[in-house]
Protein backbone atom coordinates (compact mmCIF):
# COMPACT_ATOMS: atom_id res chain seq x y z
CA UNK A 1 0.00 0.00 0.00
CA UNK A 2 2.10 2.38 1.21
CA UNK A 3 5.30 3.91 0.13
CA UNK A 4 6.53 7.12 1.64
CA UNK A 5 6.93 8.94 -1.65
CA UNK A 6 4.04 7.38 -3.46
CA UNK A 7 0.56 8.62 -3.46
CA UNK A 8 0.53 8.24 -7.18
CA UNK A 9 3.09 11.06 -6.95
CA UNK A 10 0.21 13.33 -7.84
CA UNK A 11 0.75 15.29 -4.65
CA UNK A 12 4.26 16.06 -5.90
CA UNK A 13 7.38 14.79 -4.13
CA UNK A 14 9.24 17.47 -2.18
CA UNK A 15 8.35 19.99 -4.74
CA UNK A 16 10.84 20.41 -7.53
CA UNK A 17 8.06 20.71 -10.04
CA UNK A 18 8.08 20.09 -13.72
CA UNK A 19 4.41 20.72 -14.29
CA UNK A 20 3.49 20.82 -17.96
CA UNK A 21 -0.04 21.36 -19.13
CA UNK A 22 -0.60 21.12 -22.86
CA UNK A 23 -4.05 21.55 -24.38
CA UNK A 24 -5.57 20.33 -27.61
CA UNK A 25 -9.03 21.62 -28.45
CA UNK A 26 -10.03 18.64 -30.60
CA UNK A 27 -11.17 15.85 -28.29
CA UNK A 28 -11.34 13.45 -31.22
CA UNK A 29 -7.54 13.44 -31.58
CA UNK A 30 -5.99 12.29 -28.30
CA UNK A 31 -2.68 11.46 -29.98
CA UNK A 32 -2.37 14.81 -31.78
CA UNK A 33 0.90 16.74 -31.75
CA UNK A 34 0.90 20.44 -30.90
CA UNK A 35 3.05 23.04 -32.57
CA UNK A 36 5.59 24.61 -30.22
CA UNK A 37 4.01 28.05 -30.26
CA UNK A 38 0.58 26.76 -29.22
CA UNK A 39 2.04 24.45 -26.57
CA UNK A 40 4.17 27.25 -25.15
CA UNK A 41 1.16 29.56 -24.87
CA UNK A 42 -0.87 26.91 -23.07
CA UNK A 43 1.93 26.10 -20.64
CA UNK A 44 2.40 29.81 -19.88
CA UNK A 45 -1.30 30.21 -19.17
CA UNK A 46 -1.40 27.10 -16.98
CA UNK A 47 1.68 28.16 -15.04
CA UNK A 48 0.10 31.52 -14.32
CA UNK A 49 -2.83 29.71 -12.70
CA UNK A 50 -0.69 27.61 -10.37
CA UNK A 51 -1.05 28.31 -6.69
CA UNK A 52 2.07 28.06 -4.59
CA UNK A 53 2.18 25.12 -2.21
CA UNK A 54 1.84 25.63 1.49
CA UNK A 55 4.99 26.41 3.39
CA UNK A 56 6.89 23.28 4.46
CA UNK A 57 5.94 21.88 7.84
CA UNK A 58 8.35 22.43 10.76
CA UNK A 59 11.25 20.00 10.88
CA UNK A 60 9.96 18.39 14.07
CA UNK A 61 6.57 17.73 12.48
CA UNK A 62 8.21 16.30 9.34
CA UNK A 63 10.36 14.00 11.47
CA UNK A 64 7.31 12.79 13.41
CA UNK A 65 5.42 12.12 10.17
CA UNK A 66 8.37 10.13 8.85
CA UNK A 67 8.37 7.97 11.98
CA UNK A 68 4.67 7.24 11.52
CA UNK A 69 5.23 6.13 7.93
CA UNK A 70 8.21 3.95 8.83
CA UNK A 71 6.35 2.31 11.70
CA UNK A 72 3.20 1.98 9.61
CA UNK A 73 5.07 0.25 6.80
CA UNK A 74 6.52 -2.26 9.28
CA UNK A 75 3.11 -3.01 10.77
CA UNK A 76 1.52 -3.28 7.31
CA UNK A 77 4.13 -5.77 6.13
CA UNK A 78 3.68 -7.89 9.25
CA UNK A 79 -0.11 -7.83 8.83
CA UNK A 80 0.25 -8.89 5.18
CA UNK A 81 2.36 -11.91 6.13
CA UNK A 82 -0.03 -12.80 8.94
CA UNK A 83 -3.04 -12.53 6.62
CA UNK A 84 -1.50 -14.80 4.01
CA UNK A 85 -0.60 -17.39 6.64
CA UNK A 86 -4.10 -17.31 8.12
CA UNK A 87 -5.56 -17.86 4.66
CA UNK A 88 -3.31 -20.87 4.07
CA UNK A 89 -4.38 -22.39 7.39
CA UNK A 90 -8.05 -22.02 6.61
CA UNK A 91 -7.73 -23.37 3.07
CA UNK A 92 -5.95 -26.48 4.40
CA UNK A 93 -9.19 -27.61 6.06
CA UNK A 94 -11.56 -26.22 3.42
CA UNK A 95 -9.75 -27.97 0.58
CA UNK A 96 -9.68 -31.28 2.43
CA UNK A 97 -13.40 -31.19 3.24
CA UNK A 98 -14.13 -30.43 -0.41
CA UNK A 99 -11.74 -32.90 -2.10
CA UNK A 100 -10.67 -35.34 0.67
CA UNK A 101 -7.08 -34.60 -0.35
CA UNK A 102 -4.71 -33.24 2.29
CA UNK A 103 -2.18 -30.69 1.10
CA UNK A 104 1.22 -29.89 2.52
CA UNK A 105 1.30 -28.61 6.06
CA UNK A 106 1.42 -24.79 6.09
CA UNK A 107 4.72 -23.49 7.42
CA UNK A 108 4.75 -20.58 9.82
CA UNK A 109 6.66 -17.65 8.25
CA UNK A 110 9.65 -16.52 10.29
CA UNK A 111 8.58 -12.89 9.75
CA UNK A 112 5.65 -13.41 12.12
CA UNK A 113 8.06 -13.67 15.03
CA UNK A 114 9.64 -10.33 14.10
CA UNK A 115 6.82 -8.42 15.73
CA UNK A 116 6.67 -4.67 14.97
CA UNK A 117 6.43 -2.26 17.88
CA UNK A 118 3.61 0.22 18.42
CA UNK A 119 5.37 2.94 20.39
CA UNK A 120 3.49 5.66 22.21
CA UNK A 121 6.12 8.18 21.10
CA UNK A 122 5.21 7.51 17.47
CA UNK A 123 1.46 6.86 17.53
CA UNK A 124 0.30 8.62 20.66
CA UNK A 125 -1.04 6.83 23.72
CA UNK A 126 -4.53 5.94 22.43
CA UNK A 127 -3.54 4.72 18.96
CA UNK A 128 -0.51 2.83 20.26
CA UNK A 129 -2.69 0.98 22.77
CA UNK A 130 -5.23 0.21 20.06
CA UNK A 131 -2.56 -1.12 17.71
CA UNK A 132 -1.05 -3.32 20.40
CA UNK A 133 -4.47 -4.71 21.27
CA UNK A 134 -5.30 -5.51 17.65
CA UNK A 135 -1.94 -7.18 17.02
CA UNK A 136 -2.36 -9.21 20.20
CA UNK A 137 -5.76 -10.42 18.94
CA UNK A 138 -4.23 -11.35 15.60
CA UNK A 139 -1.40 -13.29 17.25
CA UNK A 140 -3.78 -15.09 19.61
CA UNK A 141 -6.22 -16.14 16.90
CA UNK A 142 -3.41 -17.11 14.53
CA UNK A 143 -1.86 -19.35 17.19
CA UNK A 144 -5.27 -20.90 17.76
CA UNK A 145 -5.68 -21.56 14.05
CA UNK A 146 -2.29 -23.27 13.91
CA UNK A 147 -3.31 -25.59 16.75
CA UNK A 148 -6.62 -26.35 15.04
CA UNK A 149 -4.85 -27.20 11.78
CA UNK A 150 -2.52 -29.55 13.67
CA UNK A 151 -5.59 -31.29 15.12
CA UNK A 152 -7.26 -31.31 11.72
CA UNK A 153 -4.27 -32.94 10.04
CA UNK A 154 -4.11 -35.57 12.75
CA UNK A 155 -7.79 -36.31 12.15
CA UNK A 156 -7.38 -36.40 8.35
CA UNK A 157 -4.40 -38.77 8.51
CA UNK A 158 -5.99 -41.18 11.00
CA UNK A 159 -7.45 -43.96 8.85
CA UNK A 160 -9.10 -45.50 11.91
CA UNK A 161 -11.59 -42.64 12.10
CA UNK A 162 -14.63 -43.23 9.89
CA UNK A 163 -17.25 -40.58 10.62
CA UNK A 164 -18.14 -39.18 7.21
CA UNK A 165 -16.28 -35.98 8.02
CA UNK A 166 -18.15 -35.12 11.22
CA UNK A 167 -15.09 -34.16 13.25
CA UNK A 168 -13.59 -32.40 10.26
CA UNK A 169 -16.68 -30.21 9.90
CA UNK A 170 -16.51 -29.23 13.58
CA UNK A 171 -12.83 -28.35 13.31
CA UNK A 172 -13.47 -26.40 10.12
CA UNK A 173 -16.19 -24.32 11.79
CA UNK A 174 -13.83 -23.50 14.64
CA UNK A 175 -11.17 -22.50 12.11
CA UNK A 176 -13.64 -20.28 10.28
CA UNK A 177 -14.68 -18.58 13.53
CA UNK A 178 -11.04 -17.97 14.46
CA UNK A 179 -10.29 -16.65 10.97
CA UNK A 180 -13.25 -14.26 11.17
CA UNK A 181 -12.00 -12.87 14.49
CA UNK A 182 -8.49 -12.58 13.06
CA UNK A 183 -9.74 -10.79 9.93
CA UNK A 184 -11.79 -8.26 11.90
CA UNK A 185 -8.75 -7.35 14.00
CA UNK A 186 -6.51 -7.19 10.93
CA UNK A 187 -8.95 -4.99 9.01
CA UNK A 188 -9.23 -2.58 11.94
CA UNK A 189 -5.44 -2.50 12.25
CA UNK A 190 -4.93 -1.65 8.59
CA UNK A 191 -7.60 1.06 8.63
CA UNK A 192 -5.92 2.76 11.58
CA UNK A 193 -2.45 2.51 10.00
CA UNK A 194 -3.78 3.74 6.64
CA UNK A 195 -5.55 6.75 8.13
CA UNK A 196 -2.56 7.82 10.21
CA UNK A 197 -0.21 7.29 7.26
CA UNK A 198 -2.35 9.49 5.03
CA UNK A 199 -2.16 12.24 7.63
CA UNK A 200 1.62 11.85 7.68
CA UNK A 201 1.79 11.98 3.88
CA UNK A 202 -0.11 15.27 3.91
CA UNK A 203 2.71 16.68 6.04
CA UNK A 204 5.50 15.33 3.83
CA UNK A 205 3.89 15.85 0.41
CA UNK A 206 2.53 19.36 -0.06
CA UNK A 207 -0.28 19.80 -2.57
CA UNK A 208 -0.31 22.07 -5.59
CA UNK A 209 -3.52 23.37 -7.15
CA UNK A 210 -4.29 25.45 -10.22
CA UNK A 211 -7.18 27.36 -11.69
CA UNK A 212 -9.59 25.29 -13.76
CA UNK A 213 -8.51 25.43 -17.42
CA UNK A 214 -10.79 26.02 -20.40
CA UNK A 215 -12.64 23.22 -22.20
CA UNK A 216 -10.21 20.98 -24.08
CA UNK A 217 -7.72 18.15 -23.84
CA UNK A 218 -4.85 18.45 -21.38
CA UNK A 219 -1.72 16.62 -20.30
CA UNK A 220 -0.20 16.84 -16.85
CA UNK A 221 3.31 15.65 -16.00
CA UNK A 222 4.71 15.27 -12.50
CA UNK A 223 8.45 15.02 -11.94
CA UNK A 224 10.20 15.02 -8.58
CA UNK A 225 13.77 16.11 -7.88
CA UNK A 226 15.83 15.87 -4.73
CA UNK A 227 18.52 18.20 -3.40
CA UNK A 228 21.19 16.31 -5.37
CA UNK A 229 19.41 16.99 -8.66
CA UNK A 230 18.20 13.42 -9.17
CA UNK A 231 14.84 13.36 -10.93
CA UNK A 232 12.10 10.75 -11.01
CA UNK A 233 8.95 10.77 -13.12
CA UNK A 234 5.73 9.42 -11.68
CA UNK A 235 5.09 5.76 -12.51
CA UNK A 236 1.94 6.47 -14.49
CA UNK A 237 2.33 6.88 -18.23
CA UNK A 238 0.39 7.96 -21.31
CA UNK A 239 0.78 6.28 -24.70
CA UNK A 240 1.35 8.48 -27.76
CA UNK A 241 2.49 7.74 -31.30
CA UNK A 242 6.06 8.01 -29.98
CA UNK A 243 5.53 5.42 -27.24
CA UNK A 244 5.04 5.62 -23.47
CA UNK A 245 5.37 9.04 -21.86
CA UNK A 246 6.13 8.38 -18.19
CA UNK A 247 4.92 10.69 -15.47
CA UNK A 248 2.09 11.86 -17.70
CA UNK A 249 -1.69 11.74 -17.58
CA UNK A 250 -4.18 12.96 -20.16
CA UNK A 251 -7.60 14.35 -19.34
CA UNK A 252 -10.42 16.35 -20.88
CA UNK A 253 -12.21 19.35 -19.44
CA UNK A 254 -15.71 19.11 -20.82
CA UNK A 255 -18.45 21.71 -21.07
CA UNK A 256 -19.63 22.51 -17.58
CA UNK A 257 -16.20 21.86 -16.08
CA UNK A 258 -16.42 18.08 -15.76
CA UNK A 259 -12.99 16.43 -15.85
CA UNK A 260 -12.63 13.02 -17.55
CA UNK A 261 -9.39 11.05 -17.71
CA UNK A 262 -8.28 9.67 -21.07
CA UNK A 263 -7.38 6.04 -20.44
CA UNK A 264 -5.57 3.62 -22.69
CA UNK A 265 -5.74 -0.16 -22.55
CA UNK A 266 -2.74 -2.01 -23.91
CA UNK A 267 -3.03 -5.23 -25.84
Amino acid sequence: MMRRLVRFLWLVCLMALAFALCACQEESAPKARLDKETASAVVTKAAAGLHAPEAPAPAEEVEAAGRVLDAGNAIWRWADVAGIHAGHLLRQAEDYMRTWLLGKEPQRPAELDDRPAAEKAVWGEADAARLRDLMATMRRTLTGMEKLVTAFRKYALDDSIVDDGAQGKKLLRRLQDAHNEFSKARDALLVLVRDRSRQAEDVLLPEVTCDAPDTGQYFVRVRAANSDGYTQDAFDYYVTDDGKQYGMKCFYVQDGGKVVEDTYEEG
